[in-house]
């Protein structure tokens, strides 16, 4: 590990400690991914086509291993090197943790505290007011309304379009070696998606065997890519003069506990797991005219440093896990303490306070959870006033295994997932010409959400459309003897296009695949449908499934944490929804014995009942884990559950064909 001098050398000492360190290595996201889903290469895969969808977005077991040792670095040589007793990690009070709620930085954040305590973390988030949403602190690029809107405009716009065609030529050539067909973008487009360029080119760097970009762009391209990227990062985060406002209730909160720290209170050590655009915000708020130096790369880290005189010391360390190899970077498990230049401030908790207070924070302008519960109302057309009785982190079983959410609420339950109900959701539009009986119709395709619409022409729109499919129906996608020619099968009836290329082609099938995914992923039961709700008791299979069962369909959630409080609330809601259920011999026949008797209880037999509340307490640490099992299990009898808990019901969706000629 590279030496640093930490150490206590009288003056002034320091009080308080503050770590923002981005996650580790990770799969590509799939905005990242979706420019290069349509790339065409002579040999080997694309760079999207190498990764697998368990992959997407998630942590790598290398970046697992990054954070850990940056734990342990953090441990021996930084605060090994400070003044002696500053930090006693078993004391109350003395460490807190604040963290995104993405998984991979809770991920990241849990495997540095391993590194670093070489126990359990503590809980993140806990002390964090309950009307403060955590996204409001780590991920408000990603919620702010008018931060989002200014990114729509600033893409489109005069910036973008000058820069994107004074350098055209050269983005050109770097589409053209990634597959890619230039023309199909426009100069913004193109200058914009090199941040994507570059997302893609950092996580093959860290992933073994994935070099397909890599492969294809020279060092002289990489650079190239980099200052593109590093343009348009300025431009999303530095040189708007309201910017500041993304990081303006995180630095309100350093602020606040920097003066419970000078009043001898809070704790010592303070670690936020964030973001790279997290620490961008934060900079921005602190008033950095542009993006400083090279790109954040995995595990980068942000350090402030309080002293008794108030004075605040801040550090940026942009690439400790990169070691230069003959002058190329390379990755490397050993922390490389090497402090950004461009990032080495001596402030003071006054003017950190003054320039607080010329920051309007964002409270106001975030999409909360309710706000995310009426997006989801809103596309499954259920009253903005349905009461919500319970929210259950849990698996669905359909034609692959979803992680989301189960709602409950006065007369509905919902299931969901993040990719559901993103901001963005997924639309393409084209001609394709359309088999209708023995001709082919050229048709204006629309994909928009969870539907595949078909007009005259683009100019009819107005008029409505010719014909529909609906994407929660779909069972597959599938090529077809024609050329550029693809099937969908529904479980209604078929549907045969054709598109005018093969990179068109390629396109369609990979949105119509992921939007058919985010469609299926949106759950509407209403309760009074309901005949049954069983709970599976299969411990080799699933254990304690819930089943219910709607007019011969059945839906079959894992729910993770307290299964028993998920059915008891399953059993008092379907109760007060169904007036024929009023009587117990009638609840029996619904919900069954068992599950009724877990409900009959007024709440003072607690006790009684003991024994089942707790073997009914989940083994496992998180929901991911449980997940994580689930899939072990899985692949370990080579069939899949939910195959098992739904028959025939709903058929498992071929992965979509490669396309690379």
């Amino acid at each position: 590990m590279a030496s640093a001098d930490f150490s206590y050398s009288g003056g002034p000492h320091r009080l308080q400690v503050v770590l923002l360190h981005r996650h580790g290595s990770r799969g590509p996201s799939r905005g990242a991914l979706k420019p290069f889903q349509g790339a065409i290469v002579s040999n080997g895969p694309t760079a999207a086509s190498e990764w697998r969808d368990d992959e997407v977005e998630q942590l790598t077991p290398l970046g697992l291993q990054q954070m850990n040792a940056l734990g342990r670095w953090f441990d021996t040589e930084y605060f090994g090197k400070m003044q002696p007793g500053f930090l006693d990690k078993r004391a109350h009070g003395e460490l807190r943790w604040r963290s995104s709620r993405i998984d991979r930085v809770v991920q990241s954040g849990q495997s540095f505290w391993q590194g670093f305590a070489g126990a359990s973390p503590p809980e993140p988030n806990t002390d964090m007011p309950d009307d403060h949403d955590p996204d409001a602190y780590f991920r408000v690029y990603d919620c702010h309304v008018g931060y989002l809107a200014m990114i729509k405009e600033l893409k489109g716009g005069t910036a973008f379009e000058a820069k994107g065609r004074q350098e055209l030529a050269t983005l050109d050539a770097l589409y053209r070696k990634a597959g890619l067909d230039p023309d199909e973008y426009t100069p913004q487009e193109k200058l914009s998606n090199q941040t994507y360029f570059k997302e893609m080119l950092d996580c093959e760097l860290y992933a073994a065997e994935r070099t397909a970009l890599l492969s294809a762009l020279s060092q002289e391209d990489r650079e190239k890519v980099e200052e593109y990227a590093l343009w348009v990062w300025t431009q999303r985060f530095f040189q708007r003069s309201w910017a500041a406002v993304l990081g303006g209730n995180l630095l309100s909160e350093l602020v606040s506990g920097f003066g419970k720290a000078l009043g001898g209170s809070g704790p010592r050590f303070i670690v936020y797991s964030v973001h790279d655009y997290t620490i961008l915000s934060l900079l921005a708020a602190l008033g950095f005219p542009e993006y400083p130096g090279g790109v954040l790369g995995y595990g980068s880290f942000l350090l402030l440093e309080l002293y008794s005189d108030g004075r605040v010391d801040v550090r940026l360390n942009s690439h400790p896990f990169e070691a230069a190899d003959a002058g190329r970077p390379r990755p490397t498990l050993d922390v490389q303490f090497k402090p950004n230049p461009h990032v080495s401030l001596n402030l003071h908790v006054s003017a950190l306070a003054a320039l607080l207070a010329s920051i309007t924070t964002p409270h106001k302008n975030i999409v909360t959870l309710a706000e995310e519960y009426s997006k989801l109302f809103e596309r499954l057309k259920i009253p903005k006033d349905e009461p919500i009785l319970a929210v259950f982190d849990c698996a669905y079983f359909r034609t692959e295994l979803l992680a989301g959410k189960m709602v409950l609420t006065k007369n509905f339950v919902l299931f969901y997932t993040d990719d559901s109900i993103k901001l963005e959701p997924f639309v393409m539009e084209s001609y394709l010409s359309r088999r209708h009986r023995l001709a082919w119709l050229r048709r204006w395709c629309v994909l928009d959400m969870d539907k595949l619409e078909y007009f005259t022409s683009a100019d009819s729109t107005a008029k409505g459309p010719l014909g529909s499919v609906s994407l929660r129906d779909v069972i597959s996608c599938e090529l077809t003897d024609k050329d550029n020619c693809f099937r969908l099968n529904t479980t209604r009836k078929q549907h045969t296009f054709m598109a005018d290329s093969h990179n068109q082609l390629g396109l369609w099938l990979t949105t119509i695949h992921r939007a058919s995914i985010a469609a299926q992923s949106l759950i509407k039961i209403p309760l009074v449908g309901v005949t049954a709700i069983k709970m599976e008791q299969d411990i080799q299979v699933l254990p304690n499934a819930i089943t219910l069962e709607e007019h011969g369909s059945q839906h079959v959630f894992a729910s993770f944490a307290s299964h028993q409080d998920t059915f008891r609330q399953l059993a008092s809601t379907f109760k007060a929804a169904v007036p024929d259920a009023e009587e117990d011999d009638a609840l029996h026949r619904v919900v069954g014995p068992d599950l009724l008797d877990s409900d009959s209880s007024d709440g003072n037999d607690a006790a009684s009942d003991n024994s089942d509340t707790e073997a009914s307490t989940s083994p496992y640490p998180s929901p991911r884990e449980e997940l994580k099992h689930l899939h072990a299990v899985q692949k370990s009898q080579k069939k899949h559950a939910y195959a098992i808990a739904l028959s025939a019901r709903f058929p498992t969706v071929p992965s979509v064909p490669s396309y690379s000629s």
